[in-house]
């Protein structure tokens, strides 16, 4: 059928001139971009992964440029600790010479200037290593001491601001019933008499059921036996003590000269946890404690103690004594997550009191006390004295006496260390008193590390009151009261155990004597370049947020406190040698650390290579255009455009010129 309205062939000429004309428009947008997608309809699942690909790729680059500013810090420190070495060496040079008794005061006054010197320069390297203004090697409140011939009594300071309490925050945790506890075997305690009925067999396996009052006792009888003339528990309790979140109250024990006084007289081979003592009015003679006097090889987790304890010596609110004195001065206890507000007073000259313990040959992790300790001597905030790791810890409450007074700890003897641990309470003495440690003594390999305390609360401006012995202080030092609420201050301390909501931090899981507390992680390894949660500097080495994939902590910080040399006598000189060599062989230790991590740093540079190289492939596959192939598609559709062209000017003539010839 002819007809003027309706021509097939124009308008399928028309179409595919149409076609022809976007695909020629197409080819050109991609030959001039580069890019196949230019647009989200032009593939949207594939843009859709080719901008999250694009992200990780800047992220990659970013990285690594964060990575070389890494190994520049590193380099930097590592420069600075090579300079520290040459004038070390000098000294140590001087330290050989003076070691001859052939010189006079004169001479050993000349050498002895050029050390000061030569340690003071070592002072000004510490003070001006930075990177982009931040210092690399300690806090500018942590400074090297003078070299002298002559120990110099600490300055003593009193402060009236009051310490406050910290406020424990209740673990969620959940009780156990009491059909589950007798299908575990438990005994069941429900009353005074239940408790008291645990000395008819102190191996037993016992849990609580509810709060036991023991206000309606006079004078609790001690469960156990002590040994009074040599202190061994003779007959302690060996088993299991459940608390499930329950309290003991109201325990009221008076016996003013007897040793070996608590709510037990010894624990030895047991485990108690989730218990709280509450209230508790103690007084005894020697080896006075809330919970027990003398605890040997137990486990104590999650124990929380509240009261007043009065004794002679060796007073705590867990425990008179961690450990047996006696023997070998080592013990497996483990204390952790426990806590103490209790007040404590001793009054014999060697005290040997804490809120949280007396003595402790016990690891103590992760616990705290707010009560306040006064005595005499070896006194301090958490324990009196200690021959153990204490870790993770912080006491609040004041501490008064006379000498050896500490806001951790009065005394730390063998190889006792400090570390991840502060101190806020008012110390006030007359000697040898530390804002963390009172003091130490001769034959101890003591170390206190990554620990702070307020120097405006506590009154003092030492760490450690006596310094005598073998005594390594690594990144330990005071801050005012402001610089305590500075959560830069606070690096490296481990986000799983501390809790950063305000500062100073107080623990995550605070105990308070509820039901099954976590494990306790190991505390970050400052010595560990390694180690991803630890360390004053974070690098930021990968595209996304995940810090155990994409960040790596490293520690630059190196603690030259109380380096000094005395070439006052041939012996004090030849002693300088060994001081000097300990502290080489501690540089040369950080340097190779700063060895693995710039190696650590450089394998790490490789992998981001060959991250952005895999990347940017897969992001070509997606987004980039095949220029030959659109340049061929450019072609056939410009030749097919052309061609519709001509045709469709013939198409519309078609049939005018078959109905023109007609009307003729």
């Amino acid at each position: 059928m002819l007809s003027v309205h309706y021509n097939p062939s124009v308008l399928n000429t028309q179409n595919n001139l149409s076609h022809a004309t976007n695909a020629v428009s197409t080819a050109l947008e991609r030959m001039s971009t580069g890019y196949k997608i230019n647009r989200a309809s032009d593939d949207a699942a594939g843009l859709f992964i080719a901008t999250g690909l694009n992200a990780q790729i800047r992220g990659l680059k970013q990285a690594q440029k964060n990575v070389n500013d890494g190994l520049s810090i590193i380099s930097t420190a590592e420069s600075a600790l090579s300079n520290i070495t040459e004038l070390l060496n000098r000294i140590r040079d001087l330290s050989v010479q003076a070691a001859n008794s052939i010189y006079d005061t004169d001479s050993r006054t000349a050498m002895q200037a050029e050390a000061n010197a030569l340690i003071a320069e070592i002072e000004q390297i510490k003070k001006g290593t930075n990177f982009n203004g931040r210092l690399l090697f300690a806090s500018p409140a942590n400074t090297i001491a003078t070299a002298s011939w002559q120990v110099n009594a600490p300055t003593i300071k009193t402060s009236t601001t009051n310490t406050t309490a910290a406020t424990a925050t209740p673990l969620a945790t959940t009780k156990i019933t009491e059909d589950e506890a007798i299908a575990q075997g438990y005994t069941i305690i429900k009353t005074a008499q239940d408790l008291d009925n645990i000395r008819n067999n102190l191996s037993g396996k016992y849990i609580l059921m509810n709060d036991i009052d023991l206000s309606s006792i006079s004078n609790w009888d001690p469960i156990g036996d002590i040994d009074t003339s040599t202190g061994d528990i003779t007959n302690g309790f060996s088993g299991i003590l459940e608390g499930n979140g329950f309290a003991i109250k109201n325990l009221k024990i008076n016996r003013a000269s007897e040793y070996g006084v608590g709510l037990f007289s010894g624990i030895k081979n047991a485990k108690i946890q989730n218990l709280t003592i509450d209230n508790v009015n103690v007084s005894g003679g020697f080896a006075v404690g809330g919970l027990a006097a003398i605890i040997i090889n137990s486990d104590i987790v999650n124990v929380n103690i509240s009261g007043s304890i009065t004794g002679q010596s060796y007073i705590g609110g867990l425990a008179g004594v961690i450990g047996d004195i006696s023997s070998t001065l080592k013990d497996n206890s483990n204390i952790s997550y426990s806590s103490s507000s209790c007040n404590i007073t001793a009054s014999f000259v060697y005290s040997h009191a804490g809120s949280l313990a007396g003595a402790s040959l016990a690891n103590i992790n992760n616990c705290f006390a707010t009560g306040n300790v006064s005595g005499n001597a070896y006194l301090g905030g958490l324990v009196g004295s200690a021959a153990c790791e204490i870790n993770n810890c912080f006491a609040t409450g004041n501490v008064t006496g006379n000498e050896l007074l500490g806001g951790i700890a009065g005394m730390l003897a063998g190889k006792a260390t400090i570390s991840y641990c502060y101190a806020t309470g008012k110390i006030v003495g007359n000697q040898s008193t530390g804002g963390l440690v009172g003091g130490t003594d001769t034959s101890s390999v003591t170390t206190i590390k990554n620990s702070f305390f307020d120097t405006q609360k506590t009154g003092q401006n030492n760490v450690l009151g006596l310094d005598v012995g073998n005594n390594t202080i690594y990144n330990a030092y005071g801050l005012t009261s402001s610089e305590m609420q500075n959560p830069s201050n606070w690096n490296g301390w481990d986000p799983d155990i501390w809790d950063f909501s305000t500062y100073p931090p107080t623990l995550k899981d605070m105990p308070t004597g509820g039901t099954n507390p976590p494990d306790p992680p190991d505390p970050p390894d400052p010595d560990d370049p390694n180690t991803n949660d630890s360390g004053n500097i974070r690098l930021q080495v990968g595209a996304n947020a995940d810090p155990l994939a994409n960040a790596i902590y490293f520690d630059t910080t190196f603690d030259f406190d109380g380096f000094t040399v005395d070439f006052s006598t041939a012996d004090s000189a030849a002693a300088s040698i060994d001081t000097v060599d300990n502290l080489l062989a501690e540089i040369s230790k950080k340097t190779s650390e700063f060895g693995a991590i710039m190696n650590r740093l450089d394998g790490i540079l490789q992998a981001q290579i060959t991250q952005i190289e895999n990347f940017t492939a897969a992001k070509s596959t997606i987004m980039d255009a095949d220029i030959a192939s659109e340049s061929a598609e450019y072609v056939r559709n410009q030749i097919l455009q052309q061609t519709s062209s001509t045709l469709l000017t013939q198409a519309q003539n078609v049939n005018s010129s078959v109905i023109l010839a007609l009307l003729r």
